[in-house]
């Protein structure tokens, strides 16, 4: 599975935090319409 985004935009948080809720899928799942977070695998 391969994921390709292709927008900019400024978010006002420090780079780590960012980072960290980008990486979490638990988090971005939210972020995502008609997303459903079924199982995480580490890899």
């Amino acid at each position: 599975m391969s994921i390709s985004l292709h927008r900019s935009f400024e978010v006002r948080r420090p780079i780590d935090e960012v980072w960290s809720f980008l990486t979490d899928p638990h988090s971005i799942a939210g972020c995502v319409p008609g997303a459903h977070l079924l199982d995480v695998v580490d890899g």
